[in-house]
């Protein structure tokens, strides 16, 4: 007894106090949690495209959506090869090819103007179907102009900070009607 009275002391003095009240304080019970399966919903059509009269081809994604639980899932888009993808102005329609190689239905038929309306629609085989109006602006906004700028950081690991800036006048009156997409390749 005599030799766990002298450990005591030892063991909760002032210096350790905030360590026994972190122990205390944080820690925790674990108990089992049951998870119920998630509901199997149908899938969808997910369909990406950006058009603009300064851009010459029309380029649309084709993918379908896929259940988290199921075992095509891979966390890669599931694209649709073998949908019928149309592009109208409302007097010319055209039918959009797939390219297999950039996974993308094209087509340079129909040039994209300002001040036009264009429809979009998308049937797969499934029946799935997507439709979709988009007013290309009167206006193009020619205000952007961009930087980037590269500093040092942590030469010792060959460290490196990045800024990239974009800046644009936007144009009054016409909503705000902006897409950014960017990507850093290191080329060793």
């Amino acid at each position: 007894m005599a030799c766990f009275s002298n450990f005591l002391p030892r063991l909760f003095k002032p210096e350790t106090l905030s360590f026994w009240l972190a122990v205390f304080l944080f820690s925790a019970c674990e108990s089992v949690v049951d998870i119920p399966p998630l509901p199997e919903l149908p899938p969808k059509l997910v369909v990406v495209s950006f058009i603009s009269p300064e851009v010459e081809e029309v380029q649309v994604s084709v993918s379908r959506t896929i259940s988290l639980n199921s075992p095509e899932n891979n966390g890669k888009p599931l694209y649709v090869p073998n949908a019928q993808v149309t592009f109208s102005d409302g007097n010319d329609t055209v039918l959009l090819a797939y390219d297999t190689a950039k996974q993308l239905y094209t087509t340079k038929a129909l040039p994209v103007q300002p001040g036009k309306t264009y429809w979009l629609q998308v049937q797969d085989p499934d029946g799935l179907k997507a439709e979709a109006r988009c007013t290309v602006p009167q206006k193009i906004n020619t205000s952007l102009t961009a930087r980037l700028d590269s500093s040092e950081r942590n030469l010792e690991q060959g460290g490196r900070n990045y800024k990239f800036e974009l800046r644009w006048q936007d144009l009054p009156g016409l909503g705000d009607n902006y897409a950014i997409n960017g990507n850093l390749y290191f080329l060793a």
